[in-house]
């Protein structure tokens, strides 16, 4: 259920009271007026406003609604990059292991053993 402003506050009573237009306030404290666009004024390339113009009439919608899009599509949040993948396993130096015949326990067994 919507609720009704006060009495004298509406849109056009903040604009006649100055003192009410002046209402740093928001919500029940005191006045508040929404604004959900904003005029202003671009300067763009002929060209390139003929190209955006074409576009929006072949598609049905209108020159703002274009550049509405374009503003969103180029400032829209992009994905984190994740850096690729990199395997750099530890290198370890040594000696070459001793020739031994596997087959032959006691003989691996020693080597095994062997505290070096």
């Amino acid at each position: 259920m919507a609720r009704s402003a006060p009495a004298g506050v509406g849109l056009t009573g903040i604009l006649r009271d100055p003192e009410s237009a002046r209402s740093p306030h928001c919500g029940r404290d005191g006045p508040m007026i929404w604004a959900s666009h904003m005029k202003t004024t671009l300067e763009i390339d002929d060209r390139l406003l003929a190209r955006a113009r074409r576009h929006a009439s072949a598609r049905g919608m209108t020159l703002r609604a274009v550049v509405e899009e374009a503003l969103r599509a180029r400032l829209a949040a992009k994905p984190e990059a994740k850096p690729g993948y990199s395997f750099s396993p530890p290198t370890v130096r040594g000696s070459r292991p001793p020739e031994i015949d596997v087959a032959d326990r006691n003989a691996l067994y020693d080597v095994l053993d062997d505290p070096r």
